[in-house]
């Protein structure tokens, strides 16, 4: 730490104009500044200094994972997931989502779930859902718990946003699968990152007997959950 401190005081005297961003210690061994490009060769020259790197910013981007992973090359084989059917038991899905298949704006999302947690659009389908991607769904756990009680309904959109994300990750138009059916089954909270454990059994159930008729013949394939407990 101390050796950073006084690299940093040198650091601007070699470059009046730098500007001090962070510093790190554990992973990487590092100061970060903001400096002009004309200064960079003296400062590399600077006893104390390994190297001189630029540092990037980074976003989330499906069509980058994909590849990484190979899913593309089962992809160009034809297989796309079509004909397989995945129950995400997360957060919800918002199913107006551009990526799967919805409208993808401000106006389809408020007429989905409402503009509060108190607005009864986001407990009823309103003729929006189901929809060609995500096939079908429950919220086993309502808007507001842990806050409040659970408070299950029949419209299992977003708010959160994890289930959207795992669910544009597995069928979204640039995910692993994008021939998948989706069932966006809501067990996790709207506000908060916890997970019921009634609503988890709950929505097991509804993944192996989406109609609730008793007869198993009609469960998902795959079952995803993205979570865990201390």
């Amino acid at each position: 730490m101390n050796d950073q401190a006084r690299f940093l005081r040198r650091a601007g005297k070699i470059a009046p104009g730098s500007r001090p961003l962070a510093q790190t210690q554990l992973v990487l061994n590092a100061v970060f500044l903001e400096v002009d490009a004309s200064d960079i060769d003296e400062i590399a020259r600077d006893p104390d200094v390994y190297s001189v790197h630029r540092v990037r910013d980074y976003k989330l981007y499906l069509s980058e994972t994909v590849p990484y992973i190979g899913a593309q090359m089962v992809q160009d084989l034809g297989v796309d997931g079509s004909g397989v059917t995945v129950a995400v038991l997360d957060s919800g899905i918002d199913y107006t989502h551009a990526d799967l298949g919805g409208g993808g704006t401000l106006a389809a999302y408020e007429a989905a779930w409402g503009v509060d947690v108190s607005d009864p659009a986001n407990t009823t389908r309103d003729g929006l859902f189901p929809t060609a991607k995500v096939v079908e769904g429950y919220d086993f756990v309502g808007e507001s718990w842990p806050d409040g009680e659970l408070a299950p309904d029949e419209d299992p959109i977003d708010f959160e946003g994890h289930g959207t994300s795992v669910a544009d990750i597995i069928g979204g138009a640039n995910g692993v699968a994008p021939g998948v059916d989706l069932l966006a089954v809501k067990v996790c909270s709207a506000v908060s990152s916890a997970c019921s454990g009634i609503a988890l059994i709950q929505g097991l159930v509804y993944a192996v007997d989406p109609n609730g008729d008793g007869d198993t013949s009609e469960a998902v394939d795959i079952i995803k959950m993205s979570l865990g407990s201390d």
